[in-house]
């Protein structure tokens, strides 16, 4: 029985010994030693290791080298067997460096053993290298193994084996530090030497197979990933169930195997190696240091095998598994993040299966536990990073969060940035950000997002091998992404390259997971039936109804994707009954598997409103054909829970809103009213500010019809003061939330100066975020042959620092409403509010529609007077801009210099060479109808508010159109062909406003400014010769015109000095501005529409970030600036608007190109006039009066009925 001492009673019986100095000392320490490092083995003490280390030491000091060397030898192999187990126990790394320098000395020593000597110094070096890193440790290791094989050929060949086998443990692990394949080539090499030494049970075959593995994955050479299983494989066969390393054969077997697999897509390969993960878990001890190793690489081959079967045991396995690996490992262990991060794949993989959001949300809390548990310097990193982006992005599917996309896509890419350039992973990462930049596509519709995607998606594919299990996967992806673009562009080539995608996914899984397949086959059926809609071919439809129903035949009800491939084959059948037969049994069959997937999806899950809308729409065709009430009701109830479901994104509850209306409608305009109210409220989250401007307008360019039907549904009840709301709320969005950008915030400054300069802030860089520029004409497909992974990336950092502001500036402005007196800070104004655009006249909105078309005049008395307009409709009015359309394209109306630039003669007048001042009949019967349509009931319906407003001077009323009666001259309306004298001008001076709100903050800008009696200071920009542009001669005797009004203050800027950070920094300095240059509007991308100046185009989107307070007129002398964009009449995309953005409170525009010579005679005749009152009061109408004198004047020199000249002058504004 051992007798355990104190530790300080062997400190006291070592200090006795060295303090007696007898000869018999050293032997006397050595069995202090002994006894001190016995009892270490019992107590685990530290200081008992210390007191035989002390021992030990001391013994081999008093032992003469020449007398004692076999004492001596003994005592440096019992100090090395103390350093070893008090590092083992305590991991002092000095320790470390004893035990080498202790065995360089028994190397030293030793003769007839001196390989096994150089063995042991070997294996020490080789461990110090391990913890320490320091590359000579392992260089002098290796040098030493060879030294040991070496001796053991002279003197002990049984060892041989043995030590080659350690050689080469010590050149792999330099492999692995150095990655040069000399050292793991030299690693095989002698690994194969032992095994060959020792026969077909060779105990080192397990590190053959290891080394051959690795070589594997370094070269990718099938041939050696096939000899390491051999290897391996017989390691296991013959090593017997109780001899300690066979699990750990059992676990490396098993790694080659699952790698086997995701190259091979052999199931049998994947069976094999779960049954050997099994049969290690069993054969090994519970408490063993890589239990949780083999528990977590079960539990991987466990899901890999669900993902390709669909077995739910497997999964409840892996699940099983990976818990019971996390629990059993404690924090502080490095593979903790390992084991994590594979539990929370397989909740990951249980998500996908059913749906279910708590399975999603704890692989997402496994995941940020994993990231945040790892340094920045993990090489791993990368690897955690791309996981926790895909299941955000699988999230963001299931909550409908936008925020969650967002992070995804930031996480996917900064994974992609910080991998090396060779990591495996990539093309998973690629796939995964691929996908979200998809969902993110098609919730805000930005081209960018889908450009990128499939961009991302191809790199991934490109890295994937014919023969890899995730190759159909990604084909899916990537037909999804082309299915999108071409619904978007019609573009046949996609759908063809969607089509031969989904074909061999469905092939490559025909052996394999009968869910993964019934995945390809709905979206091939998917795409089948969109080419037949396209193409009209009937095999197409039938074959997309078989792809659907095979897929959902093979799917079971608890999938989670059933409820997908149900809605498909729905949609199918209505789509074949549409085109085809019309037999009724196809919409039966579509409503019950539309009503099916409804049933089958959470009530919460964000696709909720599109099952909704389907069902909508199959019950709306019935009812169409077959005309049952009750199939009208259910069409409209359907419709209303698509647009209610709070989770789904907006996109898709506005397109539900739209058909509810439409439908509604179609009974009468007060039903639709419920339907046209949602429609209102999800504007302002389908055109968000968090998106760029151009996706805005995309958003909104098909609003226009909706926003009118709208308003007449509200006429139409009696209800004028909700049709003025409603018709300011969803016309001139984008021009509204700038306004609204640039609001003032001085009361909320006031109570709380720290929020109001954080929403100030905000706001500002919010004003630019969502500007994109690019070159005048760019195609979308022109921009998509120059972007690289690089720039969408760039890009797509963008667009996500973008959306973050706007939901940071969005929760500042709830933050702000919730203050006292703040309840309705920034929200859309009330009828009484609108109502202060008419203080200097009747602001008059005129709205077509096909059911009706109305006048709503705001009054300065604060009435609403409601004007029906009877003669006016949807179709009178496109057919009337058309004709005008032609007619001026029909006469050269083209470019202010075309006709100059043609005939070379810039002396002789215009009209003289094209523009005909013989009367037009097309010009007369457009103005002709507009006057009798239009602005004669309007008038007549006003007289006494239009006088009362005027007292002694013509009245003034300002124009709020919508729908193409934008792009038509109001303000020339009348009768031309001497039969009356009746004309617009005859009886009212006339301007035009995007909205009521433009006019509103224009004369709150004008008050705040102090009555100047001095002649304002004026910015003149003239260009005759403007670099890629047609001559203007007729600028520089404008710009003399001009300039003989002024005295002082004009800063001229011409040729090489108007740049246009040049003309910006002049607007910055001068209240008016005179711009006489070539004017564009960019038909394709509104906001390019732009000034030309000498070094590049002041384009809208360089307005848009552009704020002048101290702005009051600008006279824009170009072509087209106040045109607009024919696909956005209702946003008002056009210079002059733009200008007014600025801050410039009255614009002068026009609305098609004018000529070279009639620019300076109405200049010259403008300015006349508006200096006239100077000091008498700000620009205010005065300026709208000034036009309309100078218009006559004009009307004088070339003749009325020369339209084309003087039609296109405008006043926009005050």
């Amino acid at each position: 029985m051992t007798t355990i001492k104190s530790s300080t009673t062997l400190a006291l019986e070592l200090e006795d010994l060295m303090a007696s100095g007898e000869q018999s000392t050293p032997m006397s320490l050595s069995r202090l030693g002994n006894r001190a490092f016995h009892q270490f083995t019992y107590t685990g003490d530290i200081q008992d290791v210390d007191v035989a280390i002390r021992a030990f030491a001391n013994s081999l000091s008093l032992l003469s080298e020449d007398q004692h060397q076999a004492e001596r030898l003994a005592m440096l192999n019992m100090l090395v067997a103390a350093y070893s187990d008090r590092f083992a126990s305590f991991q002092t790394t000095v320790d470390l460096t004893h035990i080498v320098n202790h065995l360089r000395r028994v190397v030293d020593a030793v003769v007839s053993d001196a390989g096994a000597a150089h063995n042991r110094l070997a294996m020490a070096l080789q461990t110090r290298f391990d913890n320490l890193g320091n590359r000579e440790d392992v260089d002098e290791a290796i040098a030493c193994f060879q030294r040991a094989v070496e001796l053991a050929i002279e003197n002990d060949f049984a060892l041989v084996p043995v030590y080659l086998n350690n050689l080469s443990n010590a050149l792999r692990t330099r492999f692995d530090r150095l990655d040069d394949m000399a050292d793991l080539n030299a690693a095989i090499s002698f690994a194969e030497k032992a095994v060959a030494l020792q026969g077909d049970d060779s105990p080192f075959l397990n590190n053959l197979g290891a080394c051959l593995f690795e070589r594997f994955e370094r070269l990718g050479d099938g041939n050696d990933i096939e000899a390491a299983a051999t290897h391996l494989r017989r390691a296991v066969d013959f090593a017997t169930d109780d001899e300690v390393y066979k699990p750990h054969y059992m676990h490396t077997l098993g790694t080659v195997l699952h790698k086997r697999y995701e190259l091979s897509n052999q199931l049998d390969v994947l069976d094999d190696c779960i049954e050997v993960l099994r049969q290690a878990v069993l054969l090994t001890d519970e408490r063993a240091i890589h239990y949780a190793s083999l528990l977590s690489h079960l539990g991987t081959a466990l899901c890999a095998r669900f993902e390709a079967l669909d077995n739910p045991q497997d999964v409840q396995d892996a699940v099983e598994s990976h818990r019971a690996a996390v629990a059993c490992t404690p924090d502080d262990n490095p593979d903790k993040v390992t084991w994590l991060s594979n539990m929370a794949h397989a909740f990951l993989v249980t998500f996908i299966r059913d749906g279910e959001a708590q399975n999603i949300q704890n692989a997402i809390a496994s995941y940020r536990r994993v990231v945040s548990l790892t340094d920045d310097e993990d090489p791993s990193l990368c690897i955690y990073l791309g996981n926790l982006g895909a299941a955000l992005s699988m999230h963001a599917e299931v909550s409908g969060r936008m925020d969650d996309l967002d992070e995804s896509i930031t996480l996917l890419q900064r994974a992609l940035k910080i991998a090396p350039a060779d990591r495996a992973e990539k093309p998973i990462w690629l796939d995964s950000l691929g996908i979200a930049l998809h969902d993110r596509y098609r919730d805000g519709q930005d081209l960018e997002d889908l450009e990128t995607s499939l961009l991302v998606l191809r790199s991934a594919i490109e890295l994937t091998s014919p023969i890899h299990s995730r190759r159909a996967r990604r084909l899916h992806n990537l037909s999804a992404t082309l299915f999108s673009r071409y619904e978007r562009f019609r573009d046949s080539e996609d759908i063809e390259a969607a089509i031969g995608n989904l074909r061999e996914a469905v092939a490559l899984t025909a052996q394999g997971s009968v869910t993964d397949q019934a995945s390809y086959l709905s979206a091939l059926g998917l795409a089948y039936q969109s080419r037949y809609e396209y193409l009209g071919m009937s095999d197409d439809i039938d074959s997309a109804i078989a792809c659907l129903t095979r897929a959902v035949e093979c799917t079971p009800d608890g999938h989670a994707d059933k409820a997908g491939w149900l809605s498909n084959l729905g949609l199918a059948h209505t789509s074949r009954y549409d085109k085809g037969g019309r037999d009724p049994n196809d919409l039966t069959r579509a409503i019950k598997a539309l009503t099916r997937t409804s049933e089958l999806t959470p009530g919460a899950h964000a696709k909720q409103a599109i099952w909704h809308h389907n069902i909508a729409f199959a019950y709306q065709r019935r009812y169409e054909h077959h005309d049952f009430v009750e199939d009208y009701d259910s069409a409209c109830a359907a419709y209303e829970r698509a647009v209610k479901h709070v989770e789904s994104s907006a996109f898709d509850r506005l397109r539900s809103a739209l058909y509810w209306a439409e439908l509604s409608s179609s009974q009468s305009l007060t039903a639709a009213l419920p339907a046209y109210s949602h429609v209102l409220s999800l504007i302002p989250s389908v055109a968000w500010l968090g998106r760029n401007i151009g996706t805005r307008y995309e958003q909104l360019s098909h609003m226009g019809p909706a926003i009118s039907g709208a308003a007449a549904a509200c006429i139409g009840n009696g209800d004028v003061r909700r049709a003025l709301e409603w018709l300011e709320q969803g016309r001139s969005v984008v021009w509204g939330q700038l306004l609204a950008l640039r609001s003032p915030v001085d009361e909320l400054r006031e109570q709380n100066p720290g929020i109001a300069k954080e929403l100030e802030d905000l706001a500002r860089a919010l004003q630019s975020a969502g500007a994109v520029t690019a070159r005048p004409g760019m195609t979308s497909r022109e921009k998509k042959a120059r972007m690289n992974l690089s720039t969408s990336r760039s890009l797509s950092d963008e667009a996500q620092k973008h959306s973050q502001l706007a939901r940071e500036y969005e929760s500042t402005i709830e933050h702000v409403r919730k203050l006292p007196g703040f309840d309705r800070f920034l929200k859309p104004k009330r009828a009484e509010e609108l109502l202060l655009a008419a203080e200097s006249g009747p602001v008059v909105l005129i709205n077509v529609h096909d059911s009706r078309s109305d006048a709503l005049a705001v009054c300065k008395s604060g009435e609403i007077v409601h004007v029906p307009l009877p003669g006016l409709n949807t179709a009178l009015v496109k057919r009337m801009h058309y004709r005008l359309g032609l007619h001026l394209n029909a006469i050269g109306v083209r470019d202010r210099a075309f006709l100059l630039k043609k005939s070379g003669l810039s002396s002789i007048p215009i009209h003289a060479h094209g523009w005909s001042q013989a009367p037009s009949p097309i010009f007369e019967r457009i103005l002709g109808t507009l006057w009798v349509c239009v602005v004669q009931p309007i008038l007549s319906a006003l007289e006494y508010a239009l006088y009362d407003a005027a007292q002694s001077r013509i009245p003034h009323v300002t124009w709020c159109t919508t729908g193409p009666l934008a792009y038509l001259p109001l303000h020339a309306a009348g009768i031309y062909d001497g039969s009356v004298a009746m004309k617009s001008s005859d009886f009212v001076v006339s301007s035009y406003t995007p909205s009521l709100s433009t006019l509103i903050e224009a004369r709150r800008r004008a008050r705040g400014r102090l009555i100047d009696l001095e002649l304002p200071r004026l910015l003149v920009v003239a260009q005759p010769n403007t670099p890629n542009q047609s001559p203007l001669p007729g600028t520089m005797e404008e710009q003399r015109l001009v300039c003989a009004h002024f005295k002082e203050g004009v800063k001229i800027l011409n040729d090489s000095d108007a740049t246009v950070s040049g003309v910006l920094q002049g607007m910055a300095a001068h209240p008016w501005a005179h711009l006489a240059c070539h004017g564009m509007q960019v038909p394709r991308s509104p906001t390019e529409s732009a000034f030309a100046l000498h070094d590049g185009h002041l384009s809208i989107a360089e307005l848009m970030c552009t704020d002048l307070p101290r702005a009051e007129l600008a006279f824009l002398s170009a072509c087209q600036t106040a045109t607009g964009d024919v696909n956005l009449p209702d946003e008002s995309v056009h210079l002059a608007a733009a200008m007014l953005s600025v801050g410039y409170t009255s614009v002068i525009g026009t609305i098609w190109s004018i000529g070279d010579e009639d620019a300076p005679i109405l200049a010259n005749a403008f300015y006349a006039r508006v200096l006239e009152d100077i000091g008498g009061n700000q620009v205010g109408s005065r300026t709208a009066y000034a036009l309309h004198d100078a218009v006559e004047e004009l009307k004088v020199r070339i003749g009325e009925h020369n339209f084309a000249k003087w039609v296109p002058f405008v006043h926009y504004g005050l």
